[in-house]
């Protein structure tokens, strides 16, 4: 199969568009054969921080298509199923964190490929009004967001959410104590800028704010993720779509921070 792999050398440098061998699902999984995938500065932080040494490693954590082939114990019923792949692996209830979550595209062969092997466990079946492309950049971003937002940050009817982008940092950390009402939380999943700050403990507990750190979720919280979107009919922003053999390039300009949205690989 064709499919963009990491080796050799750190960063985009170490990336190639070449032949992989395909596997066969074994007990438990199943084979999808890819329709999209989804870029995520993820896959930039795995390919600057593996070792030349690393065996080759198939990049990429979101994507979309249909079930081909299932391994022993998993129903027939799988097969030839539109899917959207949860690239969070064995981790099962939303208590039980991992001390180190398992997610698709590293360590695990992942999406950037015409093919991806799965636990079954970790496909969900695509909600019918979201293009392959749609449904092909949602998981991670989706999963972490509504983590970020339901289980950690408790949000409720009637609250208020800011959620900061491009010059976010320490700096701007120090004003939510500043706007912050009593039994405020805040919720951090990043630290792109940094990861030293000095806190005013004075108004965090005068004010009995909560400060708390999430990645990922659990297979429960995709499950529910999945139902929230399909409820409210939810698409995700989409900047630009490339085929797999521009993958290279793709991630190039996310590097750069060209991108409005999500980037998509479309293997169709």
């Amino acid at each position: 199969m064709k499919a963009i792999v990491h080796q050799d050398k750190k960063g985009i440098e170490g990336l190639e568009y070449k032949f992989s061998s395909e596997t066969n699902p074994n007990a438990g999984e199943v084979k999808v054969k890819l329709k999209a995938a989804g870029l995520n500065h993820r896959d930039l932080f795995i390919i600057n921080n593996r070792k030349e040494m690393e065996l080759p490693l198939v990049i990429g954590s979101d994507g979309s298509g249909i079930v081909t082939e299932v391994g022993e114990g998993v129903s027939n019923n799988l097969l030839n199923s539109e899917v959207i792949i949860n690239p969070s692996i064995g981790w099962n209830n939303i208590a039980e964190v991992p001390e180190l979550p398992e997610v698709l595209g590293g360590p695990k062969d992942g999406t950037f490929a015409e093919y991806v092997i799965v636990p079954a466990e970790n496909v969900v079946a695509k909600p019918s009004y979201l293009t392959w492309d749609e449904a092909g950049v949602l998981s991670l971003s989706a999963l972490t967001a509504y983590r970020a937002l339901f289980t950690k940050g408790r949000l409720k009817c009637g609250e208020h959410v800011l959620i900061p982008g491009i010059g976010g940092g320490p700096a701007t950390f120090l004003q939510y104590f500043d706007v912050l009402k009593p039994n405020g939380r805040i919720v951090n999943f990043g630290a792109s800028s940094g990861d030293k700050i000095e806190l005013p403990l004075r108004a965090l507990f005068y004010n009995q704010i909560d400060i708390m750190g999430t990645s990922m979720g659990s297979r429960k919280e995709f499950n529910e993720m999945i139902n929230f979107i399909e409820n409210y009919k939810i698409k995700p922003i989409i900047d630009k779509v490339y085929s797999l053999e521009e993958a290279i390039g793709a991630l190039s300009r996310m590097e750069q921070g060209e991108q409005f949205g999500n980037i998509a690989l479309r293997m169709y």
